[in-house]
């Protein structure tokens, strides 16, 4: 069914509006994990410890902490077996569901949901996520932490960046003027795509993409993307056996230099599913799969980012036939690197399915070591009785720091900064779920009206109420619409 909407704000009483603070430097925004079926880790704590979350759901997830390492929010992909919807939830501090923090755009996969603190403005985090199949776009959600008393809310959702079929990879670094961001994604096609998408984060807003046409063909949305910890390198692999490398420049945003350290081979059945930089950034890890349904031949591989010969590097860590699946790896804030895997049960387990499989993650405990030295330890981080899928959280670098003596202005732009946010109104509407994601910016004034009226003139829907900001958002559900 299509809908069609003329939606139209009448602002009253202009008053102005300007972003509070800067940025605060610090070393713990990202020692809180949350993942799996209510399954957390604090790295505040020495050694890590498990905790309580209400991050259920096999896939994607994605924290934030402030300067002290205390958790501020957090989202996870949700499943809803019963309808089939698959959506994102924001929760608050307290493990609760954030205002306004439903039905944020995913499907459910493993690295589509991202957070970037707004830059220069201490109170606004960009939740950046996507739909690889169904929507096929990228957006992005605003959370406003001093909504609620501290506890957020989400004030802008869903909103429109680019249309196009993502790999389930989104990844972000710091610009090297440790104040803005590059948010890096990659498209996909039966045919296969070569499209990095790159946008630069600036306390204008989210700037246009560059797109870069480089390196091998990606024929399949299942993979993964990722910085290495120094900002200089990308590693990308898929699960049709691709591993390749790129450097990248924390200047200009610009991505050179491919080399291809394992060839997609659709028949080949390899499933390289995931891949970690030690925290050297000389170092690599790819979680391989031959089945990743039944759990058959789980390998962890290693290359010498250093050696003559990178693919002939490669060592294998780990090579088991168990019943789990290779998931994530991540680097987390105590330099270890974890694995996530899914006891082959499959999702959602039952509550009497547990086992060492689907209780522990595997950990590296010393990644920057060649070989064996690296002291990997399976299934030997114990979650508190949680359980862990595929997932794990899809958390960037907050604290890492500008590039000293970098020759570009340290606070300038080095590409052209083309904002995509002057527009004042823009709906995205979600055929699947009949809702259209309405948001407003820019606004000056105390009290807003907003009308839909269809094609014929009429008014359907009329709402009033106050502006706590500049920001607006609704969702306009439209079952109870008529078509046109």
């Amino acid at each position: 069914m299509k809908y069609f909407l003329i939606i139209v704000f009448f602002l009253l009483i202009p008053l102005f509006w300007r972003g509070a603070g800067g940025e605060v430097f610090s070393q713990n925004r990202g020692n809180i994990w949350c993942f799996g079926d209510s399954a957390g880790i604090d790295f505040n704590l020495q050694p890590a410890s498990p905790i309580f979350t209400n991050a259920r759901g096999r896939g994607s997830s994605t924290s934030i902490c402030d300067s002290t390492g205390q958790l501020l929010f957090y989202a996870r992909s949700h499943e809803d077996l019963n309808t089939i919807d698959y959506n994102g939830i924001v929760w608050n501090k307290n493990n609760q569901w954030m205002q306004n923090g439903d039905s944020i755009i995913c499907i459910g996969a493993y690295k589509e949901l991202l957070i970037i603190p707004f830059p220069n403005h201490s109170n606004l985090y960009y939740l950046f996520d996507n739909d690889m199949i169904n929507s096929m776009g990228f957006f992005y959600s605003m959370i406003d932490l001093n909504q609620n008393g501290g506890l957020g809310a989400v004030i802008q959702k869903n909103a429109l960046i680019d249309s196009y079929n993502l790999i389930d990879a989104i990844s972000a670094v710091k610009h090297a003027n440790g104040r803005d961001w590059w948010v890096l994604a990659h498209d996909w096609s039966g045919s296969g795509t070569k499209n990095f998408y790159t946008y630069l984060i600036t306390p204008s807003g989210i700037n246009s993409s560059v797109v870069q046409q480089i390196g091998s063909l990606h024929q399949i949305d299942l993979g993964d993307i990722t910085f290495s910890p120094d900002g200089t390198r990308i590693a990308a692999v898929n699960n049709y056996g691709l591993i390749e490398l790129f450097d990248f420049d924390r200047c200009t945003g610009l991505i050179s230099n491919p080399q291809l350290i394992s060839t997609a081979n659709f028949n080949a059945n390899k499933i390289y599913f995931a891949c970690s930089f030690s925290p050297g950034s000389n170092i690599l890890y790819v979680s391989v799969t031959d089945n990743i349904l039944f759990g058959d031949s789980l390998r962890l591989y290693q290359f010498d980012l250093q050696a003559p010969n990178i693919a002939a590097s490669k060592i294998t860590i780990y090579n088991a036939v168990v019943p789990a699946s290779g998931g994530k790896l991540a680097l987390a804030p105590d330099k270890r690197i974890y694995w996530s895997c899914l006891y082959t049960y499959g999702y959602p387990y039952a509550d009497s399915v547990r086992n060492m499989y689907n209780e522990n993650l595997s950990v590296i405990n010393n990644p920057d070591v060649v070989g064996l030295g690296c002291n990997f330890q399976p299934f030997s981080f114990y979650l508190g009785g949680k359980r862990t899928y595929w997932g794990l959280p899809n958390n960037v670098d907050y604290d890492m720091r500008a590039i000293s003596g970098s020759l570009c202005d340290s606070l300038g732009l080095a590409v052209e900064e083309i904002s995509s946010q002057p527009q004042n109104i823009f709906i995205y509407y979600h055929a699947d779920w009949q809702t259209a994601f309405i948001n407003a910016q820019g606004l000056k004034g105390k009290n807003y009206v907003m009308q839909v009226h269809d094609m014929m003139g009429r008014c359907v829907f009329k709402e009033e109420g106050k502006l706590n900001s500049q920001y607006y958002t609704r969702d306009l559900h439209m079952q109870a619409f008529s078509s046109g």
